[in-house]
């Protein structure tokens, strides 16, 4: 085993190791700590610097949102005043279309205003001055008041449609005795005057009269043309006009609807056609039938040909007709009426049957006067074809006042005739 020595010398030269070893330790130490405190400075340094990056990123954010805000402010103020325009300039126009379409309205008023401001003062004054006093100022309420409220009344039947006659003869009933006592008041001064002051009692009145039936022929659903002519109908067949319109109102049917219904009622034959009409046409019809057998008749060349056919089959008829028997020219039911078992016929109306029997008798007394009407229809029908506006039989038929099986055996049975 080795003794070791232990000497002064070595013992300093151990603790100058043991010295310069934990010198050497506490410099790696303090480097380290310096190290840790330049690293701990420098992230210090980084975490300062995103900081301030990201304040200012966030500066700029806000700001970025204030302009956003601002300029969304902006324009939904702009939003908001051109709305606040585009409101007041329909409100606007909304009431220029208003005071356009209640312009009469307005005038209206207007005249009733000033004759009002004329006519109530004036009567008020006319009977304070008779000893009424005070009282005599309520005296126009008593007197205009109904007037005006029977005027009204004429406005709110019209809107209604309801019967306006009895209110319109209040309001001139009680105008006629305000312009009398104003007229009378006035011309104890002066005759024109009084004239003034009866005209105001009227004016007003007849200015609503005019508004109303303005307002009622604004909101009829007839033309102009229809109004013609239903007073036109009125005026020339009073009877079917008075029996159209009690048809109208019974069953609810339009006027137009109800026409051919009184017509028929009333005539016994389609519109148009009447018993006398149909004398007169005979008549005539015979008339022109002696003028073709007395002399020749000049027609245009593209019908000559066709009436030279009609005449020799008119001649040929004649020379047969004594061995021919005598058949009725239309059936006694004038109108014709559709056959339908499975809806009733109405009975036939009295014209109807005078109609029939009138026809009957003179075919059955006459039978070449009713080959020569037939001959007639025929050369009709060709003319009318010739000419390029053709007739159809229930046209044909109402031409001759025949049904339209009469008129179709007419052209049938001259079918050669027709064809040439």
């Amino acid at each position: 085993m080795t003794q070791q020595v232990f000497t002064a010398r070595g013992a300093r030269a151990m603790d100058k190791a043991a010295a310069d070893a934990l010198a050497a330790d506490a410099a790696v130490k303090q480097a380290a700590a310096a190290s840790a405190l330049v690293q701990v400075e420098r992230e210090r340094a980084m975490l300062a610097q995103q900081l301030r990056r990201e304040e200012a990123e966030t500066r700029q954010a806000e700001q970025a949102q204030q302009a956003r805000e601002a300029e969304a402010a902006r324009k939904a103020k702009s939003a908001e005043k051109a709305r606040r325009r585009a409101e007041g300039k329909a409100r606007r126009a909304e009431l220029l279309g208003a005071l356009g379409s209640r312009r009469a309205l307005l005038v209206t008023v207007l005249v009733i205003a000033a004759s009002m401001a004329i006519a109530w003062p004036a009567q008020a004054g006319y009977f304070e001055a008779a000893g009424m006093g005070r009282a005599g100022l309520l005296a126009p309420i008593v007197i205009e008041g109904p007037t005006w409220l029977a005027a009204i009344l004429v406005g709110h039947a019209t809107a209604h449609q309801a019967r306006t006659w009895v209110y319109r003869a209040a309001t001139f009933l009680f105008a006629s005795v305000a312009a009398g006592i104003n007229f009378e008041h006035g011309s104890q001064t002066r005759t024109m005057l009084g004239i003034v002051y009866g005209l105001a009692s009227l004016t007003g009145v007849a200015a609503w009269e005019l508004y109303v039936h303005s307002a009622r022929q604004a909101h009829t659903k007839r033309t102009p043309a229809e109004r013609r002519r239903a007073a036109h109908r009125r005026l020339s067949y009073p009877l079917v006009y008075r029996r159209a319109v009690r048809l109208s109102r019974a069953t609810g049917m339009d006027i137009e609807q109800a026409w051919p219904m009184a017509w028929r009622t009333v005539h016994g034959a389609d519109v148009g056609v009447r018993a006398k009409d149909l004398g007169k046409q005979n008549d005539a019809m015979a008339k022109v039938a002696d003028a073709y057998d007395n002399q020749s008749v000049i027609t245009l060349p593209g019908a000559q040909l066709t009436a030279m056919h009609l005449a020799q089959a008119a001649r040929t008829w004649q020379l047969g007709a004594e061995r021919r028997p005598a058949t009725p020219q239309v059936n006694p039911a004038i109108p014709p009426a559709t056959r339908n078992p499975r809806k009733p016929r109405l009975p036939m109306p009295t014209g109807a049957k005078k109609a029939a029997s009138a026809t009957a008798r003179k075919s059955a007394a006459d039978p070449v006067a009713a080959e020569q009407e037939r001959v007639r229809a025929a050369q009709r029908y060709a003319a009318a074809k010739t000419a390029g506006t053709p007739l159809s039989y229930p046209q044909l038929a109402a031409e001759f006042g025949k049904s339209k099986e009469w008129a179709r055996q007419a052209v049938l049975g001259h079918g050669g005739l027709h064809a040439a």
